[in-house]
């Protein structure tokens, strides 16, 4: 799976799983007493305005990073790694790894993540796709280890359960155990709570594997 490819995988598992929970913060309340309601009506609409503000510049400056590249790209996102919101966090990272990675920085990458995940005391949705990140970087030169990250993911009904053990199958594959991928693909074909493309690719590798 590619990294544009897992972009758009956890932008399904995001509308999936969780978009309702991200948003939910940003209700109107309501304060008790007569006397305030005025107040507390027009004070709440305004933290709201200011949240839904602090929100678009955040999205605003993560879109102008994806159309750039290199150092440009970091110097952009590294505010998001301390000012952002989870969600901002986690995919600010993410991009400032994918550039690690590009530049063969593989375990600097690694470590990005790490970071994230250790000092910010994230969702479990959050550290869980950092989980699949990592385990990603990991498949060409530690495909052990990321199958234990994998496996932890799967053990623990992570919301990328589908995701992890595509990839799980992806490296019996690439160590020679169709068996095991079979598997690990057949369980992915079943499932009903996964993106239709997880699914989809999960079908074509068992159609190639059983030719």
């Amino acid at each position: 799976m590619s990294a544009e490819d897992f972009i758009r995988e956890v932008d399904e598992h995001l509308h999936y799983e969780r978009m309702s929970q991200m948003w939910k913060s940003y209700k109107y309340y309501i304060f008790a007493g007569i006397g305030a309601l005025f107040i507390g009506v027009i004070g709440t609409q305004a933290y709201v305005d200011m949240r839904d503000a602090r929100l678009q510049a955040q999205a605003d400056t993560y879109w102008e990073a994806i159309y750039q590249t290199g150092d440009q790209k970091v110097a952009t996102l590294e505010p998001l790694l301390s000012e952002g919101t989870e969600g901002f966090k986690v995919l600010s990272a993410i991009r400032i790894a994918e550039e690690l990675v590009s530049e063969g920085k593989a375990d600097a990458a690694y470590a990005q993540l790490e970071g994230v995940v250790s000092s910010n005391g994230l969702d479990t949705l959050y550290v869980d796709l950092v989980r699949i990140y990592q385990a990603q970087i990991l498949v060409n030169t530690a495909p052990e280890r990321a199958d234990e990250i994998l496996a932890n993911l799967v053990q623990h009904e992570s919301s990328f359960t589908g995701t992890a053990l595509e990839m799980r199958g992806q490296i019996a594959e690439n160590m020679g155990d169709k068996v095991r991928a079979v598997g690990f693909y057949e369980r992915v074909a079943d499932m009903f709570n996964v993106p239709p493309s997880t699914k989809y690719r999960a079908q074509q590798r068992l159609a190639e594997i059983k030719k």
